[in-house]
């Protein structure tokens, strides 16, 4: 994008964005020269923003048509319906005290890889109402903002879902269940492509959220070689349907996977939000510039913070990271709290991007 040289005036609240749940609290609106999907798309596209791009320049589209998403106590409106089956039949028991789900353990619907295709039934996705959905999302989706639609069980949760955690590791390595972990991801791909089609052609998706946490608080929960030989070939294939419809892809994937981001890359991953187990520094300084990442502010924004906290610590991270922008992006994360810090990041990083 052209300079564009900051101008005060730009900081005057322009409104709110539609909240994504009636109890999330809605992102004020700037008078920003660019809109944030601009902005963001901007980054995610290789070429240098306006501004500081935050995580919350996009907005999270969580369907109502997928069962997964009640599942997994994602649509956050109905915590009635916490819990129960997933779009396989799965069932998940929503922990509170966690604000989240795991599978009902202890009965795996499936303990051999190799019989998936007598035991597993796929959802008809076609016969959901993904119309409705859509014109019900759609005050999210004209605001200015990155959509992003979200699948919330990747390849590995959802084996994980299916086998439970120490059989699906162990599956992923057997030679005697490869062939038939190969066939149920590649079917799982072609699921998951179809809902990109969806995503692009009712709801003008910009990005791709995919769950699929493949670290633990030490280490990744796999090899390289692993990764590569049983995942990469089928995420490459839905992050290539995701490119051919214009969207990006975010892989939202928790723990220590720092080893495993040459894989993203060679995936064709867009930008991943590592969480900070990982060792930030030497993935910029690896591979910035290859992929967006997401950093975190260097103290926790809890709800009390003072303004003067949140904005020093916005000006800590425009002068780290935003020097060094065009050849090492990221996406500055915001937390839940206050927006004082979330405006100290697009003012110091418009003043930085546009007098450089």
């Amino acid at each position: 994008m052209s300079l564009i040289p900051f101008d005060p005036s730009e900081m005057i609240a322009a409104g709110k964005y539609a909240p994504v749940f009636s109890n999330v609290p809605p992102v004020t609106r700037y008078n920003t020269p660019v809109t944030p999907r601009e902005n963001l798309r901007a980054a995610l596209g290789g070429k240098m923003p306006v501004w500081m791009p935050r995580n919350k320049d996009h907005v999270t589209i969580i369907t109502r048509v997928s069962p997964d998403n009640y599942a997994r106590g994602l649509v956050f409106d109905s915590p009635e319906k916490f819990g129960g089956e997933d779009m396989f039949g799965i069932r998940w028991k929503y922990i509170p005290v966690a604000g989240g789900s795991m599978v009902e353990p202890g009965n795996p619907v499936l303990l051999d890889a190799n019989d998936w295709e007598e035991v597993i039934k796929f959802p008809d996705i076609a016969s959901w109402d993904w119309e409705k959905d859509a014109e019900e999302k759609k005050p999210l989706r004209d605001g200015g903002r990155v959509v992003a639609p979200l699948i919330v069980n990747g390849l590995f949760e959802r084996l994980v879902s299916f086998m439970d955690f120490d059989n699906a590791l162990i599956a992923l390595i057997d030679e005697d269940q490869k062939n038939a972990i190969h066939r149920l991801f590649s079917r799982l791909a072609d699921m998951y492509i179809a809902m990109i089609y969806k995503f692009k052609s009712l709801y003008n998706a910009d990005m791709l959220t995919f769950h699929d946490d493949w670290g633990s608080q030490r280490a990744q929960l796999f090899s390289m070689d692993t990764c590569r030989e049983m995942i990469i070939p089928h995420l490459e294939r839905i992050i290539a349907a995701c490119h051919a419809n214009d969207m990006y892809f975010e892989l939202h994937s928790c723990g220590v996977c720092e080893r495993l981001v040459p894989a993203m890359i060679e995936a064709g991953v867009d930008y991943w939000w590592p969480q900070n187990c990982n060792d930030i520094d030497m993935l910029l300084e690896m591979y910035g510039g290859k992929m967006l990442f997401g950093v975190e502010p260097d103290i926790p924004m809890k709800p009390d913070v003072s303004r003067e906290d949140a904005t020093s610590a916005a000006r800590r991270l425009v002068m780290t990271y935003g020097a060094k922008y065009a050849k090492k992006p990221v996406v500055a994360i915001i937390p839940p709290g206050p927006d004082y810090y979330m405006e100290a990041i697009y003012e110091e990083s418009r003043k930085l991007f546009g007098n450089a």
